[in-house]
This record gives structure tokens, C-alpha cells and sequence, in this order.
């Protein structure tokens, strides 16, 4: 007669698959580099904290900063991350392929204005998520506000990304140009934003980000990020070197004073 054994391993299993999710979720992403007013991270399943310089920053850990705040932390291996005040963000995917060392990390920004920065070095993707809209990056810097739930705006320093509203629709956005993408309709074409005027969210923020291992970060502080949206393109006064028809001069109309017809 044959007798069976009793299998012994199920309790042991049961504990490995209990043990998979704390461990993942232990998994460090990234150093907190910079800490300026209230900034606390709450681990998965954990309670907010104070963070602070050389902190690590765990996958799935919720990143928030409070008012007149701001964070500064490395997005491993080669990218950067920085939070204006009352901003949120979480860490919910980092992945490196271990063959060809290429880099596949999902960001959700929740609420505020952040600015992430990927060196020449980075190899890989970063898909940004917020509440309207997908952006995905693939080398580049750029700055995104989602002043709430219902919208978000994509300002673009360097490269090009597209983003994709969650209603459809799809837009290339390049350096130089922003869209923004409100809840239900698709991304707004992209329009060029003036540097100079102080409304884009890129100047709540430091001017130049390296890679993060480097000696060579600008630890210039962030100010709060308060300023408004840049104008729509419809809202912008007219400008003739902008093509605008209603600011072109017209054939018939008289000349500048001190100048003759030419």
C-alpha cells in the first residue's frame, strides 16, 4: 500500500507571498536631497513622516509637500525630481531591466506643480499620471501643474514628450510649448509659453537640474508655486512676429509717425 506524504511546504509559500508585498514595497527609489518647510512620506500602508536630507524615498511612498515648501530628490538611476509647495506625488513603479540596464518607472503626480529632469545618461521610459492626463517621457525636462482633480498643464523645457488625455486624444508637445488637458476633453494644441512673463511653472523652479549623482545640482530653493497658468494662445495680446492676423499691419493703414510711406 502506497502512503502519501503530507506536504509540508504550504505554510512556507503562504508566508513567502505574505512577505512579497512588504518587501517590494520596501524598495528605495530614490534619496531625498533637498528639504525645505514641511515635507512628510507615508509609506504604503504606513503613517506620514518627516523627511528629511538623505532620506530614501520607497516605492509607493507618498511624497507631500505642505505650504511655502519644497522637495528636491533623485528618481534612481539617473533622473530628478522636485515638488513646488502642495504637491503630491507617488513612486508606483521602478523597474530596470537587467540585461540592458534601461529603466521603465511610473510617477503619479496627485496634486501641485513638480519638475522632473532625466540626464543625458538615462536609459528608458518615465510615464507621469495624473488625474486628466498621461505623459510619457523619454529623456527630457519638463514641469507639470495639476492645479486640481479636473485639469493639468504640461510645460516642456527640453525634448519632447506626448500626452495623452483620458478621454483620447493624443499631442506632441515640444520644448518651447505647453498644452494642458482638462477633465473629459482631449490636450489643447500646443502654444509657446514666454519664459519671461513669469506665468509658467518652470520659473517656480530651479533654472538647471544634472544628473542626480552629480556635484553639479542648482540647490537654488524652490518658491512657492504660486503663479498662474501661462495665457491661452486665444488670450495673448496680438503680435505681429507671431503670425497673428489681427496684428499684422494692413495695406491701407497709415504709416508710423516720423516715417514716410517707404
Amino acid at each position: 500500500m502506497i502512503r502519501s506524504t503530507p506536504i509540508r511546504f504550504a505554510p512556507v509559500l503562504a508566508l513567502a507571498l505574505l512577505l512579497a508585498p512588504a518587501a517590494a514595497a520596501q524598495q528605495q527609489v530614490g534619496t531625498m536631497v533637498e528639504v525645505a518647510g514641511q515635507v512628510t512620506g507615508t509609506p504604503s500602508g504606513g503613517a506620514p513622516a518627516a523627511m528629511a536630507v538623505a532620506d530614501p524615498v520607497l516605492l509607493d511612498m507618498k511624497i507631500a509637500t505642505g505650504r511655502d515648501s519644497f522637495a528636491h530628490l533623485t528618481l534612481d538611476p539617473d533622473g530628478s525630481l522636485q515638488l513646488g509647495a502642495g504637491a503630491e506625488v507617488v513612486i508606483d513603479r521602478a523597474e530596470i531591466d537587467a540585461a540592458t540596464g534601461a529603466s521603465d518607472s511610473l510617477v503619479s503626480v496627485l496634486i501641485g506643480k513638480i519638475r522632473l529632469a532625466l540626464s543625458s545618461a538615462f536609459r528608458g521610459s518615465v510615464e507621469l499620471d495624473t488625474p486628466t492626463a498621461t505623459i510619457g517621457v523619454k529623456g527630457t525636462v519638463l514641469a507639470i501643474d495639476v492645479a486640481d482633480p479636473d485639469a493639468a498643464t504640461v510645460w516642456v523645457e527640453e525634448g519632447e514628450v506626448d500626452v495623452t488625455s483620458k478621454a483620447g486624444g493624443t499631442v506632441a508637445v515640444r520644448a518651447g510649448y505647453f498644452t494642458t488637458v482638462r477633465r473629459g476633453a482631449p490636450p489643447t494644441d500646443p502654444a509657446p509659453f514666454d519664459p519671461e512673463s513669469g506665468a509658467a511653472a518652470v520659473r517656480a523652479l530651479p533654472p538647471e537640474i544634472t544628473a542626480p549623482h552629480e556635484d553639479a545640482i542648482d540647490d537654488t530653493p524652490l518658491r512657492p508655486a504660486d503663479q498662474d497658468l501661462p495665457p491661452r494662445r486665444d488670450d495673448r495680446p496680438n503680435d505681429p512676429s507671431r503670425g497673428d492676423p489681427q496684428g499684422q499691419a494692413k495695406p491701407n493703414d497709415p504709416p508710423p509717425p516720423g516715417r514716410g510711406p517707404g
